[in-house]
């Protein structure tokens, strides 16, 4: 699990700075899942802009293949909502890459728990996954 764990984790850059903003994974083969607020930091916009980013978010797989630069765009957005219910969906984004570039070394992760398949009302919290690295 490790090494599939290590194939799926992208670093993502601030816009022209190149500075970290957070990571994310891969989780298919053209989306990564990550927070809404690293986007935010990404992009120098509020974490609770309400509408979908359009500027290009640059990444790489750092312990995959580091320095090399690929992007995204944001298609699911579900922006910080301070003040609601801890149980709200919120902080989330879904990117799809831009490159067409194979990505050779980088591994999906495979998220597993009690549910199998997709439904609409299907709650899922994902808070972390430090216990998975050794």
């Amino acid at each position: 699990m490790a090494d599939q764990l290590r194939g799926s984790l992208v670093r993502i850059f601030t816009s022209g700075e190149n500075n970290i903003a957070g990571a994310g994974f891969l989780v298919s083969d053209r989306h990564l899942l990550t927070c809404a607020h690293v986007i935010a930091e990404a992009l120098n916009i509020p974490q609770s802009t309400p509408e979908i980013p359009t500027s290009t978010v640059n990444f790489d797989f750092p312990l995959v293949s580091p320095g090399t630069m690929l992007n995204a765009h944001v298609v699911y957005w579900q922006p910080v909502q301070r003040g609601k219910s801890p149980f709200m969906v919120e902080d989330i984004a879904v990117l799809e890459l831009e490159d067409s570039k194979p990505l050779v070394g980088c591994k999906l992760k495979e998220f597993q728990g009690p549910a199998t398949g997709y439904s609409q009302d299907l709650v899922v919290a994902l808070c972390g996954i430090n216990n998975l690295i050794a």
